[in-house]
């Protein structure tokens, strides 16, 4: 305002970097206009330094990664190669726009205090590659031995895991969702508890979750998995058959769609199967990432 009463409002982001770099304008600018300032003026240049560079979402770039099971043989032979792969595709994204590494579970083959250190140093890894840190949920080999017995959860605990992850330049936000917290066996399930803790904090920044695209991450899939014609069952999983299914699938799945959709979700990000597939489900899409370390038997041996 001026002393002779003009008065004009100027609206800051929310992010406090965009918030101190609107303010270091403004006030730099005031500093060098002569006797009172020109108000609409400077909320001409204002708004389309800020306002109208803001209203533009950045697109965010997300490199899905799964089921590394990290401490098995076969996650020691190839991660220098995956790691080498991972860098090859961050270099290719380049600086343009953000880019958010998302694990969804199975970081360790088993729950350990040596295997958790191979992850530390995988974590660290995509902390390099990626201009955000990286997103993590939990899966069943984190928590559980082989991913089937029992509870470790000392290790598991130990790893940096979020409940929702806002990007406010790019308008997105992911749900995390920890689907491993009930459930036997391989199983999953997602409590009434879970959903209150993400109910709540999405709830926190009711202008977010109205506004911006939102996503979800768990480690289970949500709905079946089709079997592609160059995958080699194990001779249990085509004894039992569809039964089989039953004992690594998410439970209660369809009222977990259900709670999605009311929350206006569009995107699920998943992994579990060590089968990488896309799929749409009415106005939702479903990615499951398969093994990044490709931990999944072939019918032609040796493929990844």
């Amino acid at each position: 305002w001026t002393p002779d009463g003009d008065a004009v409002f100027l609206e800051l982001q929310r992010s406090l970097p965009e918030a101190r770099d609107a303010l270091n304008w403004l006030f730099s600018h005031l500093s060098v206009m002569p006797g009172a300032p020109n108000l609409q003026l400077l909320r001409d240049q204002f708004q389309a330094r800020f306002l109208q560079r803001n209203n533009e979402a950045q697109p965010l770039r997300i490199i899905h990664l799964s089921d590394l099971h990290l401490g098995s043989p076969i996650a020691q032979r190839r991660l220098p190669r995956v790691k080498q792969l991972i860098q090859q595709l961050s270099d290719d994204l380049g600086d343009s726009a953000p880019i958010v590494p998302v694990v969804t579970g199975d970081l360790m083959d088993t729950p350990n205090d040596s295997h958790l250190d191979a992850v530390r140093d995988f974590l660290d890894f995509l902390h390099g590659v990626g201009s955000e840190a990286p997103v993590v949920v939990l899966g069943n080999h984190d928590v559980r031995k082989d991913g089937w017995l029992g509870k470790d959860l000392q290790s598991a605990l130990r790893i940096p895991v979020d409940r929702v992850r806002w990007f406010e330049q790019s308008r997105v936000g992911f749900a995390c969702f920890n689907s491993v917290r009930g459930g036997k066996l391989a199983c999953g399930s997602i409590d009434e508890r879970e959903y209150m803790d993400i109910a709540q904090e999405l709830d926190r920044e009711p202008e977010f979750a109205r506004n911006f695209a939102l996503g979800a991450l768990l480690h289970h899939h949500p709905i079946p998995v089709a079997h592609p014609s160059w995958l080699k069952q194990p001779w249990y999983e085509r004894l039992l058959g569809k039964n089989f299914e039953k004992t690594d699938a998410l439970e209660n799945s369809e009222q977990f769609m259900s709670w999605l959709k009311a929350r206006r979700i569009g995107l699920v990000l998943h992994g579990h199967k060590h089968i990488p597939r896309v799929e749409t489900h009415g106005a939702m899409t479903i990615v499951g990432c398969g093994s990044s370390v490709g931990k999944v038997e072939t019918v032609q041996a040796g493929s990844t």
